[in-house]
């Protein structure tokens, strides 16, 4: 009952199927739902399987500026990730590309232009979603003013308000279409009005994701082993401030041991009072809630 979620990584498919099956049995003989089983599969840069779909990079999709196409890429990665036990794909990254954007998200983009990553990242969402998996809007709300990737260093975004508004376009229809987790990043928006992280800013999470886009599915953070976290604070300092937040799930993409003491360091300030524990049930009840109906 202390794993309700798994992050994979690994190239061979028979093995990857075989070790989700055990890892679902181990959930089931305990008495628990099924195991959120992630796997970051963007296409291009970034596909943990190689032989899978999609069979076009981000940035071949926007440049065709075909959603019929993008929507079939995405159902046909949904499909293939469904047939070996993994029912959430991270993806897509629906950052809008900047002249300065770090090299290591802008190949990762879709395009520079809002409406077609809006147009193309929604519907490779909604076919990954039609294929049977959850889709995940990622970096909310956007890396493209990033100069330095979160997964390297600390990162502050240099962008007035305005242009960060125009960036949430994509989030903001990825939102409206029914898209059933957004992933916020661990960067820092200081002209969203908030010195906190975006992960761990309950202006952000709260007021901006929840109350102005009127998201109500799952919010799960960026790794909080990156060093774009670990370097200014620890794993379990990071929990407790994105679960303030209003954020449902943390995503330790680099050790379990991070996550256990987590774990049980929330558990601790939940029977202290520290944490509210109406909190977490809204939390579990979202959980619980995709894991009955991945895809809406």
């Amino acid at each position: 009952g202390r794993v309700g979620g798994v992050i994979v990584f690994g190239e061979d498919a028979a093995q990857l199927r075989a070790d989700i099956t055990t890892l679902q049995q181990a959930a089931s003989a305990g008495d628990n739902p099924p195991l959120l089983v992630m796997i970051d599969q963007e296409g291009g840069d970034v596909k943990r399987l190689p032989q899978g779909p999609p069979n076009a990079s981000p940035a071949q999709l926007g440049e065709s500026d075909d959603e019929d196409e993008s929507r079939a890429q995405g159902e046909a990665t949904g499909s293939y990730l469904r047939g070996l036990g993994i029912n959430v794909d991270l993806a897509p990254v629906l950052d809008v590309a900047h002249q300065n954007t770090a090299s290591t998200i802008r190949s990762r983009t879709f395009s520079s232009d809002p409406a077609v990553v809006t147009r193309i990242g929604v519907a490779f969402a909604q076919g990954l979603q039609e294929g049977g998996v959850v889709a995940t809007a990622k970096h909310f709300p956007g890396l493209g003013f990033a100069t330095v990737n979160t997964d390297d260093r600390p990162t502050d975004i240099a962008a007035t308000s305005d242009q960060l508004q125009t960036d949430l376009e994509p989030f903001r229809g990825a939102v409206e279409a029914g898209v059933r987790m957004v992933m916020v990043s661990t960067a820092g928006y200081p002209t969203l009005g908030s010195r906190k992280q975006a992960a761990f800013s309950p202006a952000i999470v709260g007021g901006l994701l929840r109350d102005q886009l009127g998201f109500d599915g799952v919010v799960i953070t960026d790794d909080l082993e990156a060093p774009g976290v670990t370097d200014t604070t620890s794993p379990v300092v990071a929990a407790t401030s994105a679960i303030r937040a209003g954020v449902d799930m943390l995503l330790y993409g680099r050790s379990a041991a991070a996550s256990d003491r987590a774990f049980s360091s929330l558990v601790n300030e939940v029977k202290s009072g520290d944490l509210d524990r109406s909190q977490f049930q809204q939390s579990y009840d979202r959980i619980t809630s995709l894991k009955a109906s991945p895809t809406g």
